[in-house]
């Protein structure tokens, strides 16, 4: 960004409210004749917003419009034919983050005279990991590397005369099955607002040689909200965010908003007292692990043993979990983006099983830009369990049931007993005992600047072989 930006920030826990303080916001921002745009992670958040909206403008003579996929075929063009509609009365507008990503990316009109309210962080990065080492050319071809950091990453850019062949592998309206496999890390690269990232030398040998995948990482700019009238990103944990780190690195200036925390209705969860985190091992869970050891179907067992057939509890899984490892039981499946889902306030036990961890590739990125391990799995997996955890009955300030946590790892049970004050945590008995080792060779060099030297002494070493053996 040309000048630095600031934005403000709602930092609140889960069940405080402060969608609820966004809304009665909004509403006084338009009922003083502002245009006020709020952007939530599901469609059915914000069919549940507008209606909650609604029914709280009392004698407010407001405009509200809801447009997603519930109620258009295209959201993308009815958004922007709604941008493009003279409006000369005040309106909020409720609309979904990738409606919003997407309407950003061809140009928001009038963005001056918007209050752009994002309700949770949307993603800001991406791995990309395609497994093409003999038919990358089809794509790479229209590809080049451009800037490259002192960590040995460089932008991957579109050549200039291929950009109507990427924007074509972007939007694929014929369905093509090998645009397909291309066509989102495409739509990060025509995108004015994402910056792809590769490993120099990776790609350069994929590339060179055919070995390899295709690896690459994608960030989004915080020119993305840049001209709008206000921006406001509401999340609980934001600290621990994605958003707030990376963006933060890039100059963003993030100020506490001055009016919606003044309506959230709590500060701490005040019934830590009642739940009981129950955890597997204190490693890590990746699916790498989990083929070797089956820990899925250890955590299923574990649940299972200690759940009576007819007691309610809900569950979460990663997406290709696609059985019902609970048949006969009384287990309620997640979605796999939980935020705001209502509907599961009853539940007082739930099993947190996804393995949760960056790619290597992607991973090793992020360090670059400042992460360190804590923090990766702190923006993932913990985010992640807070927020499946805070559907169950732990919302409720109210209810002092007694509630379980099943979740894998320790360092995520720790965390959580930090955030539910007077919680316990407790490990489950009679586990195996699995000897957790880091997939792959041991790391011979510790640091990037050490693999780097450790090249150039091999690529030197090459060079003087060859001079003599050509001076024989």
């Amino acid at each position: 960004m040309d000048n630095k930006q600031t934005i403000y920030t709602v930092n609140a826990l889960c069940g405080a409210g402060k969608t609820f303080s966004a809304i009665q916001h909004a509403i006084t921002l338009a009922a003083a004749g502002e245009r006020v745009v709020i952007a939530q992670p599901t469609v059915d958040l914000s069919k549940e917003s507008k209606a909650d909206c609604q029914s709280r403008l009392g004698i407010h003579h407001v405009k509200i419009t809801l447009i997603n996929r519930s109620n258009t075929a295209s959201v993308k063009e009815a958004v922007k034919k709604h941008l493009s509609t003279p409006c000369e009365t005040s309106e909020i507008l409720f609309i979904t983050h990738s409606a919003w990503a997407l309407v950003c990316d061809d140009g928001w009109q009038n963005k001056q005279n918007w209050h752009l309210i994002i309700d949770e962080v949307p993603p800001v990065d991406k791995n990309f990991r395609v497994n093409v080492p003999d038919n990358h050319d089809i794509f790479t071809k229209h590809l080049r590397t451009g800037f490259k950091n002192s960590d040995g990453y460089s932008q991957l850019t579109i050549r200039p005369a291929s950009h109507a062949v990427i924007e074509e592998v972007a939007h694929n309206q014929s369905q093509d099955v090998i645009n397909k496999i291309f066509q989102e890390l495409a739509t990060h690269l025509v995108s004015p607002y994402w910056k792809v990232w590769v490993e120099d030398d990776t790609y350069n040998n994929l590339v060179s040689s055919g070995k390899g995948q295709l690896n690459a990482s994608s960030i989004l700019q915080p020119d993305i909200v840049a001209g709008f009238k206000s921006v406001t990103v509401m999340s609980a944990l934001f600290t621990d965010t994605n958003l707030n780190h990376i963006w933060k690195k890039m100059g963003v200036d993030f100020v506490e908003h001055p009016v919606i925390p003044q309506g959230l209705q709590y500060l701490a969860h005040t019934n830590g007292g009642s739940v009981e985190i129950r955890y597997m091992y204190d490693a890590l869970y990746s699916k790498h692990q989990d083929d070797i050891h089956d820990l899925f179907g250890l955590m299923v067992n574990a649940v299972k043993k200690e759940t009576a057939s007819d007691e309610a509890f809900v569950w979460l899984a990663n997406k290709h979990k696609t059985d019902d490892p609970f048949v006969g039981m009384e287990g309620k499946r997640l979605p796999n983006t939980p935020h705001g889902q209502n509907g599961f306030m009853k539940y007082h036990k739930i099993a947190f099983l996804p393995a949760l961890n960056q790619t290597p590739f992607h991973g090793a990125f992020l360090k670059s830009m400042g992460f360190d391990d804590d923090g990766l799995q702190r923006a993932l997996a913990l985010q992640s369990t807070y927020q499946a955890c805070m559907r169950t009955s732990i919302r409720k300030l109210d209810c002092h049931h007694p509630k379980v946590i099943y979740v894998f790892s320790k360092q995520v049970a720790v965390w959580l007993q930090q955030i539910f004050v007077g919680s316990t945590i407790c490990k489950i008995p009679s586990l195996p005992i699995i000897e957790f080792k880091a997939p792959g060779r041991p790391e011979i060099h510790k640091t990037r600047a050490d693999r780097k030297e450790a090249r150039r002494l091999n690529q030197a070493r090459y060079r003087a072989k060859k001079r003599d053996k050509d001076s024989r």
